[in-house]
């Protein structure tokens, strides 16, 4: 099935922010746990937390925050600042944790310009609280045009993806985008890691890496 996807040109397009879209993409999870490929099971290699992990980028060269974001980024992001916030979620549930998410997204991230957060913004206070420098920048990256902030870091992300994809041309190595994760089989799930490694390091980053089983088995 995965075969089809990477041979008809037809099913693939490509965002504004140059994230592409397939069927592997936009089918449910639970239907595309049956994909495969020449009967071979697949994994997803995913960055974790991959936003948070861009957004450093956003620091200037030797700030001391930096270190400590990235630690936080590497631990458990979404644990540190649950806790940070007063352990809102239980993270053991998949759905609140999503609930945690969309909450740092809407008060940190992506939402509107805020110089400060607003009382009943746990986790935007938490954030400042924790890392005043980045939400300086993050704050100061929304100036403008609404929604540039966002854009850009799929953009960054869909380069990052394909770069890696770019790197596996020349391999037998079947691979597919979604989003921030690339599918392959088991079999090459460590050229796959090794290349998103390889681009992540260009961009002086190290990301966490997860391989997961797609296919049921």
């Amino acid at each position: 099935m995965l075969l089809t996807l990477l041979t008809s040109h037809e099913l693939w397009s490509v965002d504004k922010q140059g994230r592409n879209y397939t069927v592997l993409v936009v089918v449910p999870r639970d239907i595309r746990r049956y994909f495969s490929y020449l009967g071979q099971p697949l994994v997803t290699i995913d960055i974790k937390s991959c936003h948070p992990l861009l957004h450093s980028l956003l620091y200037p060269e030797n700030e001391p925050e930096k270190k400590k974001y990235l630690q936080a980024v590497q631990d458990d992001f979404w644990q540190f600042m649950n806790d940070a916030a007063g352990r809102r979620y239980d993270l053991s549930d998949p759905d609140q944790k999503d609930l945690l998410k969309e909450q740092m997204w809407a008060q940190v991230f992506y939402g509107w310009k805020e110089e400060k957060p607003k009382p009943n913004a746990v986790f935007a206070r938490a954030f400042e609280k924790e890392f005043p420098v980045l939400w300086k920048l993050v704050q100061n990256a929304k100036s403008g045009k609404r929604g540039n902030l966002p854009r850009g870091m799929m953009a960054t992300e869909a380069d990052v993806v394909m770069a890696a994809v770019e790197k596996l041309a020349s391999s037998t190595a079947p691979v597919i985008s979604v989003h921030d994760a690339i599918v392959t089989t088991a079999t090459n799930a460590d050229a796959v890691r090794r290349a998103l490694l390889d681009v992540f390091k260009e961009l002086g980053l190290v990301p966490v890496l997860t391989v997961l089983p797609l296919t049921v088995q």
